[in-house]
């Protein structure tokens, strides 16, 4: 099974799925260590920013941390339990997940996406890895067209006041 987290709580997500594996999606800055619970050769560390584009002082992704998180998904099997986090657990980690499970599940990307945004509708996969993925994984445009829905944020998320 594979767990979605935000930075704060991989580590209690770890210990509740008794994870062996784990995908940290952070800045290069903001790495984190190994957790105890985790042999360091389960723990893919993927150092970029959450950009989409080139932007100085800044790391996109890259096809390189697609290729790594490919490698370390082929390594998976079905009773594999993986934590998979970024800082928030909305746009890196997503995309990660999703290009694991498109890995595994060849021509299901809009199904994969459909269940991702019933379990999780704030998400918002960052659209280059989906796009890396997609290309690495052949999946014709598919992960992208199922994975990136190009709602603005703040249409999603209206605050609601009750009283006065």
């Amino acid at each position: 099974m594979i767990t979605l987290s935000d930075a704060e709580w991989a580590t209690a997500a770890i210990a509740s799925m008794e994870a062996e594996f784990l995908v940290s999606l952070m800045s290069p800055t903001s790495m984190i260590a190994t957790p105890p619970a985790i042999a360091p050769k389960n723990h893919l560390k993927l150092a970029m920013d959450d950009i989409t584009g080139a932007i100085d002082g800044y790391t996109a992704p890259n096809s390189q941390h697609v290729e790594q998180l490919l490698e370390f998904g082929s390594r998976l099997d079905d009773g594999s339990e993986v934590v998979v986090h970024c800082v928030m657990g909305m746009s890196r980690s997503p995309a990660a997940v999703m290009i694991l499970l498109a890995q595994r599940n060849p021509g299901q990307e809009a199904a994969i996406a459909d269940a991702f945004f019933h379990e999780a509708p704030q998400i918002r996969p960052n659209r280059l890895l989906l796009e890396i993925g997609d290309k690495l994984l052949g999946c014709g445009g598919d992960l992208v067209s199922a994975g990136y829905i190009d709602i603005p944020f703040s249409s999603i998320q209206q605050p609601s006041y009750l009283g006065s």
